[in-house]
């Protein structure tokens, strides 16, 4: 497996439990299981895509999945709250 797996799946996790658990009702079709599918392909392509560039630069390879889920924690997407904020509310209650 490659060392930049890792991170794309906890993208990819971060991603789904954002839309389907933290805000089921801001999906843009509504259809959760859709979302899931969606969520799921993404990440397997990124993680094969990013497993063919480090065989040429691991190093930019890792590199790229960790700003990758840096940004997807921190970053707001269609007027919906990010996964940091999101969690935080849960947080406080």
């Amino acid at each position: 497996m490659a060392s930049s797996t890792g991170p794309i799946v906890a993208l990819g996790v971060v991603t789904w439990a954002n839309g389907a658990i933290l805000q089921p009702d801001t999906l843009p079709d509504g259809n959760v299981f859709r979302f899931s599918v969606r969520v799921g392909v993404g990440t397997g392509i990124a993680a094969a895509g990013l497993s063919l560039i480090e065989r040429a630069s691991p190093q930019l390879a890792k590199g790229i999945a960790y700003v990758a889920l840096i940004t997807a924690l921190f970053t707001r997407y269609n007027d919906r709250s990010s996964p940091i904020e999101n969690l935080l509310t849960w947080w406080k209650g």
